[in-house]
């Protein structure tokens, strides 16, 4: 996932959960909100359950687009240790953290910017 995707995905997360808690507040003081307690919360429930299943499937991807499955699909561009992109032959693969807590490191072509495979990267 791209890094303004994420950061709109947590910002998303974060109000869901700010929103949830005032709404209890506000219920638990407040005899207005009494019969519409269960029906507000339901569109940040289902935000947060979204956020979770794109992030799952995101991890998801990047454990199958690995080293091992990139040396497979393309025997020709992993030499030993050194690999080069399948797309512009470029031997020159960078590597980058993905985000701040991110589990996977990207390595991708410096030339034409295609990511050839994730890492997990190692505490």
């Amino acid at each position: 996932m791209d890094k303004p995707i994420q950061k709109f995905f947590l910002t998303l997360i974060c109000l869901s959960f700010i929103s949830f808690f005032i709404l209890i507040i506000l219920t638990i003081h407040s005899k207005l909100l009494d019969g519409y307690f269960g029906i507000i919360p339901i569109p940040f429930v289902i935000i947060f359950i979204s956020v979770i299943i794109l992030s799952v499937q995101d991890n998801n991807k990047k454990e199958k687009q690995n080293y091992e499955n990139y040396k497979k699909s393309y025997p020709n561009n992993v030499k030993g240790h050194l690999v080069s992109c399948h797309i512009c032959g470029n031997p020159r693969i960078f590597i980058r953290s993905l985000s701040y807590n991110s589990v996977f490191r990207e390595h991708f072509c410096t030339q034409c910017g295609k990511t050839l495979y994730y890492t997990k990267k190692e505490n």
